[in-house]
């Protein structure tokens, strides 16, 4: 579960070339400008991720020329630049103002304060057609939400020495197809990222399950191998998000494959053989390996690129890829490493 406001410690101080009033400081694996002699290495912090939305409080009113987003009517925290350096999330102090927020019983290091805080996360507003109607649905499986390598660096050192992919991350919406056991029997679903949609042919999400006849095909594939399957992906093309992969119609592309009767996900392999007897593609591979030994540094790096170069030939070459996600083939850890030059780049 992603901590959008944490209590972290600050690892480390170092200046900004040029910069006479800011700093930069590290906290968790996050790069953040802060202003100069606000912090000392090892001072306690409260760290509010990117994506965080912040309610109007006066602790927060600092932000109001920077941040504040008029149509969610909160302070956003996103990706910038500041003099010169990138930064992603926000440090603050832990004055009298901000810890009267936090009982006693809760001011532990680590600890997720964003209730406290009343942060909500950002979500991009998805167009009307992108809606759909939502059916009542109890999910057999997890909803999809990888980790940023930046919030939880020590994955890095859990995944070495393990066999383990890298695949594209595919800037779209998150789309499943899932068979389940429901009232009595089983039923085939076609979901977005937190709910079932009614069957809506003009809905780019039931378009892409009858252009592959998934649920067909996942009906028919969950009875021959005996248990129930669901797969999860990203739904791309014209309207999405831009469509940076410059696609002409839409698509579907899987990253997870599940045995929804006991809500686990299938390895490596298995996802490779399920998908290919559905007919359907995969999000880009970019590496396999039989022993992960990436630093934090070398992953951060891998995370740009282009789309073009991950074999969208119709994408601008110049367009920036999302990032990459990182996982071990038994699927026991994963993590992603979002480009911040990718980031720069996008407007709300």
């Amino acid at each position: 579960m992603r901590k959008l406001a944490s209590l972290q410690l600050i690892d480390s101080i170092r200046p900004i070339p040029g910069a006479v009033r800011v700093e930069c400081a590290t906290v968790l694996g996050w790069e953040v400008v802060v202003a100069k002699n606000s912090f000392q290495p090892g001072d306690p912090c409260i760290f509010f991720e990117i994506d965080s939305l912040l309610p109007e409080l006066p602790q927060f009113e600092f932000l109001r020329k920077s941040a504040w987003h008029p149509t969610f009517k909160r302070f956003r925290i996103r990706t910038c630049v500041l003099a010169g350096q990138v930064s992603q999330g926000l440090a603050i102090p832990l004055t009298e103002d901000v810890v009267e927020f936090i009982p006693e019983s809760r001011q532990r290091l680590g600890e997720d304060v964003s209730d406290l805080f009343q942060i909500e996360k950002y979500v991009p507003i998805i167009p009307d057609e992108m809606i759909g109607t939502a059916l009542p649905y109890s999910w057999p499986i997890s909803k999809t939400e990888e980790l940023r390598i930046q919030a939880c660096p020590d994955l890095i050192e859990k995944l070495r020495g393990l066999p383990y992919y890298i695949t594209s991350k595919l800037n779209g919406e998150s789309m499943s197809v899932l068979r389940s056991y429901c009232d009595g029997g089983y039923e085939t679903h076609v979901c977005g990222h937190t709910h079932a949609y009614a069957k809506n042919t003009e809905l780019p999400h039931w378009q892409v399950a009858e252009k592959y006849e998934l649920c067909k095909n996942i009906e028919t594939l969950s009875k021959k191998i005996g248990f129930s399957l669901g797969v999860q992906g990203e739904l791309i093309g014209p309207g999405i998000h831009k469509n940076h992969m410059g696609l002409k119609d839409y698509s579907f592309r899987v990253f997870n494959v599940w045995n929804t009767d006991t809500r686990r996900k299938l390895d490596f392999q298995l996802m490779f053989d399920i998908v290919s007897a559905l007919d359907i593609a995969m999000v880009p591979v970019l590496e396999t390996g039989n022993r992960f030994d990436y630093s934090f540094d070398e992953i951060s790096k891998k995370s740009i690129g282009t789309y073009y170069e991950d074999g969208f030939v119709l994408a601008n070459k110049d367009r920036l890829r999302e990032g990459i996600v990182v996982r071990s083939k038994d699927m026991k850890i994963s993590f992603k490493s979002i480009s911040k030059q990718f980031l720069l780049t996008e407007d709300d």
